[in-house]
């Protein structure tokens, strides 16, 4: 998608099964978010249920098969194939695309805002708005019928009877294939009829069955299908339906959107690091300067024992992604404090990088992708203790937004996942962890953050991270700036409390405070919550607190205590474990400890911290 004297804010991708683009620093700083979401979900649709489109998906497929086999002779006659098809959909897909995202706009932002956008258009994309005037333009018409009318139209252009047997034929060179696209043919030639028979008032509707079964019985038979061997994933009920008994009616339409728009959400991107634009320096700098990402599974790499390092930078005042490949020790002696890596390289069965060795400072994982994002969530909240974040509260309108999410006890390992809101909210409501969610306006945010140490490192970090995600400055005294812009609460939460006076590892003490689901190891204590939230607070006198070697006598214990001070009520039983202990045990030699012995004669004995880490830590 395309703006006057923009770069492309958005793309649509066939890569696994369809993929969607948004680039959220520039949409975010021109404000055409939305605009950008609804075209690149119109070439998704119109990809979906054409016959053109799907049989673009099961090359896609096969494609990523056949490379996974290491078949490259295979790929690069499958690509061939597509690269024919595809361009020659190319047309048909923005007509579509840009006159259903205006119509999408004036139906629901009005049609003042519908005209700006268009005029904000290039040349070229106006032209592909004005092929449907003569439906776009049609007053009698309402919004509804004229979204229907250019799907019947754009189906029918990309409707080519793709399991006849002079379609399969075609398949069979690069010559046959370009010759069958030559006249009547070819999709923008379609477009062309499809308009000529609106306009006569002609029915649309021709016997164009898609015979699946045939279809990829035909292909196997010419070997162009030699590795895919399964009813393809992407196509719904609704889908199968369609290419039984041809193109889809009005209702089925809308029921087709309406039972696919999630499942279309979740391939949306508001970071991509397959389309990261990269440029290559002649050398890797002697300092990164905050952070730098390390990428093993690279196109680039000249040396298979090296890696790709990504950092950013403004380069002639363009804020610009520059990279080169070095062996990792580069880094082993840098003055670096964090380093990011892709998802798809971190191990989330061991819950680690799956290149990286032992890391002396933060990793920062980088999720670009909504299934990757909710399985990590899920495996941290049914295995550990969730500390995740969001930087604006579900009521807040905004288009995107950036999760914040790691382990209680791995305060060294940061997920990061910039999604659209409406996923976000999705996220947290159905894997029901809405009380573990905490804004970026809230305090508690920073025990996310914590492994950076205090204020100033938190914002570094921001101010790091937010750059690299939008491709931006992130300079705190721009507001203009998108990912200033983004971050605002977050910085201002920081901001807040950076000239207060704390102890070294504050934060970290701070976060490893034990939740109600910290496991014991081996002792329990009582410790006081507000909010669902532990202060930090342990129940003692005297400046003694109390440890139990197990849950039931520090139950009693509370239970017995409650007949004569209610305020015993908000302390909660707690599992001491390593963690906790071993990021606080400076603070608590201070503190005298004694651990529970006898319940029914209320015994216990004063012990050294010493006693307690060996126990602890056997």
């Amino acid at each position: 998608m395309h703006y006057e004297n923009v770069n492309i804010l958005g793309s649509y991708s066939l890569r696994d099964g369809g993929n969607i683009s948004i680039f959220m620093g520039k949409n975010l700083a021109l404000g055409t978010e939305v605009n950008t979401y609804i075209h690149e979900l119109f070439h998704m649709h119109l990809t979906n249920s054409s016959n053109l489109g799907l049989l673009l998906l099961l090359f896609e497929k096969e494609y990523n098969l056949a490379s996974n086999a290491d078949d490259m002779s295979h790929c690069e006659k499958i690509k061939e194939l597509s690269e024919i098809i595809f361009n020659r959909t190319i047309y048909v897909q923005e007509v579509y695309a840009n006159s259903q995202e205006l119509l999408w706009i004036e139906n629901n932002l009005g049609p003042d805002i519908a005209e700006e956008a268009f005029n904000l258009k290039n040349k070229d994309y106006k032209d592909y708005c004005n092929k449907m005037r003569i439906i776009t333009s049609n007053k009698k018409l309402k919004i509804e019928r004229k979204k229907y009318l250019i799907d019947r139209i754009c189906l029918y252009a990309l409707g080519i009877p793709i399991s006849s047997e002079k379609f399969i034929s075609a398949l069979k060179s690069k010559q046959k294939l370009h010759h069958y696209f030559s006249e009547d043919l070819h999709p923008k030639k379609r477009l062309d009829i499809a308009l000529e028979k609106y306009s006569r008032n002609e029915d649309l509707k021709e016997e164009n069955t898609i015979l699946i079964n045939y279809l990829l019985s035909e292909l196997r038979e010419l070997e162009i299908i030699k590795y895919f061997d399964k009813e393809l994933p992407e196509l719904n009920e609704v889908i199968q339906w369609s290419m039984k008994n041809g193109i889809l009616d009005e209702s089925e339409v809308r029921n087709w959107i309406e039972l696919n728009q999630k499942k279309m959400d979740e391939k949306v991107k508001l970071f991509d690091f397959y389309n990261l634009k990269v440029e290559r320096v002649q050398e890797v700098p002697d300092g990164f300067g905050f952070g730098v990402f390390v990428i093993k599974n690279c196109l680039n790499i000249h040396n298979k024992d090296n890696f790709y390092f990504i950092s950013h930078s403004l380069i002639k005042s363009n804020s610009t992604y520059v990279s080169n490949e070095a062996p990792y020790g580069i880094i082993e002696n840098s003055d670096i404090k964090v380093i990011g890596i892709s998802s798809y390289e971190y191990d989330l069965k061991k819950m680690k990088p799956s290149y990286l060795k032992e890391c002396k400072v933060p990793i920062v994982v980088l999720i670009d992708n909504f299934n990757h994002a909710k399985e990590i969530i899920k495996r941290i909240f049914n295995k550990g203790e969730l500390f995740i974040g969001d930087l604006y509260g579900q009521n807040v309108n905004n288009f995107s937004t950036v999760l914040f999410f790691r382990e209680r006890t791995d305060p060294k390992t940061i997920f990061v996942f910039p999604t659209l809101k409406k996923l976000s909210i999705r996220i947290i409501e159905e894997l029901e962890i809405s009380q573990e969610l905490v804004f970026s306006n809230d305090k508690y945010f920073k025990r996310i953050l914590s492994a950076f140490g205090d204020e100033v490192d938190m914002l570094e970090f921001s101010q790091w991270i937010f750059g690299f995600i939008m491709q931006s400055s992130c300079n705190f005294t721009e507001i203009d700036d998108p990912a200033t812009k983004l971050s605002f609460d977050l910085t201002k939460t920081m901001i807040n409390n950076i000239f207060e006076i704390k102890e070294p590892g504050h934060y970290r003490r701070w976060a490893s405070l034990p939740t109600k689901k910290t496991l014991a190891q081996p002792y329990y204590s009582l410790m006081e919550f507000k909010n669902g939230k532990n202060t930090g607070g342990f129940y003692g006198s005297d400046n003694v607190i109390i440890f139990f070697t197990n849950k039931i006598d520090a139950l009693n214990y509370k239970a017995k205590v409650l007949r004569i001070n209610k305020s015993i009520q908000q302390f909660h039983v707690v599992g001491i474990d390593k963690h906790f202990w071993n990021t606080s045990k400076k603070v608590l030699s201070k503190i005298r400890i004694c651990v529970y012995i006898n319940n029914a004669l209320d015994l216990a004995r004063l012990v050294t911290v010493n006693y307690l880490d060996s126990k602890i830590n056997s």
